[in-house]
């Protein structure tokens, strides 16, 4: 039975029908009592348990050819779209977009019948526009259906001959849109936009009019320097203003510095950075970056300082997150971080800016909803953002997170032992090229190396495609052996390429040892094998950076821990394939625990023991758009994910990895940095240190590698004199042989740092 304090709308839906069937003049007023009525949240059920709203919508739809149908349309239409500016807040993404939907869906088979009314044309611009603003955002990627949704909204404004305030109001908001998302526009249509709005602006307007007015004007003026504009605009009126502080400041330095009153402008800019919305998907943080951006580009002095001040700003706001996971997602604004780092002067500043960024991945929202059973408050935050992007003005304040994110602290380079070098790399895309920023341990000097990232990143991608396919070889070792050749051949030419674009990686003191830390797709290049041609009169030879220097590797500078840590206890080898070398028949593996067919189970047994060493030999997968589905193939499959819930710590533990792609995450975009790989995985929860591979393993080769390892007390070094020995005669082998050894044995690395 029915709860009795649900209401019906059954009464009001029957008047609908009797007037259809009938064809009585009292069709719109049925209508509206509907609507009205549909309102109240108790009216959500009919006796039957459903709601009848698009039911009767369809009826009226379907119903005769009549004047008077076509007006209880609109009418209801109307009223519906008022009722969804006024109730969204209280709906979900999904129920906010069935909503809209729906409409579209009643509506779209009378455009043809109605393409000169209108009312109608305003009507579904609208809706499309609402529509528009719910299309999620993929990292930094614009969904291409929220471009057709705000050119479908344009068109039908421009079909509108004699347009009303609200049409010409809501073709501002279209096109503050497109330029937002740097999608092309007509400019003349815009100029016209702007000058209607102008002529109709009125200071004492309701305050988000006005608010609108100001952003469409200002834009307007910024492109195309109309000075009569801000003669309206009042800074004392705007100063007055109560809610919405934030985008009022801003529009106030936007206008001031239109005004060439760069005081004022310095002084608004900050109070709006004071004000700072809690959601990183409010439009805010967009315009704050593009302001900034517009003084740099004007050689306005104050944008060193608010670039810096925005930064530290978002860092605060990262930590009220709450969550690590959800705070990836915000790498989706490098520009301000790309500003930043221009700003400061200080080497020690462009490291901490820079690690900002890293291994932070941008996941659709789908992915990050996946992660919100196990994580507090996450759903909370997540629909407040969804309300944000959607709406611009949060209408109910968002609920404190329950506790802050610690505050990354900056470990100086100084206390790594004098021997290491260590080299932090950042892609700046605002510049178009990227930085090394070195720190010799010993001496405490630093240096910075600009370098143009173009041709390697396109010899980068030329190796991806060709490492990146599934091939079929059924077991033929000679189809396997061409296969791997091909692919040697790439990944040769990338190494020799790492060289031609950062030759000062040659130049580091010999015997140091070298840590990188870096950024972009800069994170899946195998730096310790770059490749540099060495000419001694007529002769010359290959040599590669591994000969010099042993290498590790750190996804983030934050994730360097130097505490102490005790060795764990014990030593387990897990292993999911039959492999040409049995290991166990090794004198030295007979202290080891042995699973031969281990499975889920006994993977999550052996992190909750702390070992001193896991070896890991199975299949492994990274995931293509979602890094938290990159998976070693255990039975069920073993995700990302599934390691940091597991809420394990293995503080005294270094893991021997020997699955393929278990230490490259596959980028979409090279500058997503994205580099949550099985590896940083591991390191996530606490490993010591991780030996893997950055792509498909050659199992003998791999087995052979980390058997001569087992015993070193420095990975590293032991890696680095271990490809020494596979590449002694490098010079001297066939150009097949090159490419084979280089493929199975080069992109070996170690991640951690101990």
């Amino acid at each position: 039975m029915m709860d009795s304090t649900f209401q019906t709308a059954c009464q009001s839906i029957e008047e609908i029908s009797n007037a259809i069937k009938n064809k009585k003049d009292n069709l719109p007023q049925a209508l509206i009592k509907y609507a009205q009525e549909n309102l109240n949240p108790l009216t959500a059920l009919c006796q039957r348990g459903v709601s009848n709203e698009k039911n009767a919508i369809q009826d009226i739809t379907n119903a005769h050819d009549d004047e008077s149908y076509h007006e209880a349309l609109f009418e209801l239409n109307n009223i519906k779209l008022k009722s969804y500016e006024a109730c969204k807040t209280s709906m979900n993404h999904s129920q906010r977009r069935m909503f809209l939907e729906d409409m579209i869906q009643v509506l779209k088979n009378k455009e043809n019948e109605f393409k000169t009314n209108t009312d109608f044309l305003l009507l579904m611009a609208k809706i499309y526009f609402f529509r528009s603003l719910l299309f999620r955002p993929k990292g930094r990627t614009v969904p291409a259906r929220k471009i057709e949704a705000l050119k479908r909204s344009e068109d039908l404004i421009q079909q509108i001959k004699n347009k009303s305030t609200d049409a010409w109001r809501l073709s501002g908001q279209i096109f503050l849109s497109l330029i937002a998302i740097n999608e092309p526009y007509d400019e003349e249509i815009f100029e016209e936009v702007v000058f209607n709005i102008e002529e109709q602006f009125d200071m004492e307007n309701d305050p988000l009019t006005v608010i609108n007015d100001i952003r469409v004007l200002l834009t307007g003026s910024e492109q195309k320097n109309f000075p009569d504009f801000l003669e309206k605009i009042s800074l004392k009126a705007l100063n007055n203003y109560t809610e919405h502080l934030n985008d009022v400041f801003l529009l106030m330095a936007r206008t001031a510095f239109q005004k060439k009153q760069i005081e004022d402008t310095e002084l608004y800019l900050t109070k709006s950075m004071d004000e700072a919305p809690a959601a990183f998907a409010d439009p805010y943080w967009d315009d704050l970056v593009d302001f900034i951006d517009l003084l740099k580009t004007n050689n306005c002095f104050i944008w060193k300082k608010a670039a810096l001040k925005a930064h530290a700003v978002c860092c605060e706001k990262e930590t009220e997150i709450g969550n690590i996971y959800l705070r990836w997602y915000w790498s989706r604004q490098n520009k301000l971080y790309d500003l930043a780092f221009i700003a400061t002067e200080s080497l020690e500043d462009k490291v901490m800016i820079a690690d900002s960024l890293k291994s932070r991945p941008c996941l659709r929202f789908k992915q990050l909803r996946e992660m919100s059973p196990y994580i507090n408050n996450f759903d909370h935050i997540l629909n407040q953002e969804d309300e944000a992007r959607d709406n611009r003005y949060l209408k109910k304040k968002p609920s404190k997170p329950r506790k802050k994110l610690p505050k990354k602290k900056f470990t100086d380079c100084q206390m790594l032992d004098n021997q290491w070098i260590v080299v932090h790399f950042y892609i700046n895309e605002f510049e178009k090229k990227a930085y090394a920023l070195i720190f010799y341990c010993e001496t405490g000097n630093s240096a910075i190396e600009s370098f143009q990232y173009t041709e390697l990143f396109r010899t980068f991608i030329s190796w991806q495609e060709m490492e990146l396919p599934e091939y079929h070889y059924e077991n033929n070792n000679e189809a396997l052996k061409a296969i791997n050749c091909k692919k040697g051949k790439y990944l040769y030419q990338l190494c020799r390429e790492i060289t031609r674009t950062m030759p000062f990686i040659f130049e580091f003191p010999e015997n140091k040892s070298i840590l990188w830390v870096p950024h972009g797709f800069i994170h899946r290049l195998p730096l310790h094998a770059a490749i540099k041609e060495e000419t001694n009169g007529a002769c010359s030879k290959e040599i590669f950076l591994f000969e010099k220097h042993e290498s590790r590797y750190l996804p983030a500078w934050h994730l360097l821990d130097l505490k102490d840590r005790q060795d764990g206890n014990g030593h387990t080898f897990l292993k999911r394939y039959t492999t040409t070398l049995d290991l166990l028949t090794k004198e030295n593996l007979k202290y080891y625990h042995y699973k031969k067919r281990s499975n889920r189970d006994y993977f999550f047994e052996s992190l909750k023991k702390n070992l001193q060493t896991l070896i890991i030999f199975c299949h492994g997968k990274a995931n293509v758009t979602n890094s938290f589905q990159s998976r070693l193939k255990f039975d069920p499959p073993i995700t990302i994910l599934d390691i940091l819930k597991a809420k394990v710590t293995i503080r005294g533990c270094r893991i021997f990895l020997g699955a393929c792609e278990s230490d490259m995450a596959q980028p979409i975009e090279f500058h997503v940095d994205e580099h949550l790989s099985l590896s940083t995985a591991l390191l996530l929860i606490g490993a010591k240190e991780v030996i893997a591979g950055l792509c498909k393993l050659w199992v003998p080769t791999i087995e052979k590698c980390y058997f001569d390892l087992l015993d070193s007390n420095n990975l590293s070094k032991s890696l680095s004199i271990w490809q020494r020995k596979k590449f002694k005669n490098w010079n001297s082998m066939s150009k097949e042989e090159q490419y084979l050894v280089i493929y199975s044995s080069a992109p070996i690395r170690v991640m951690g740092f101990i």
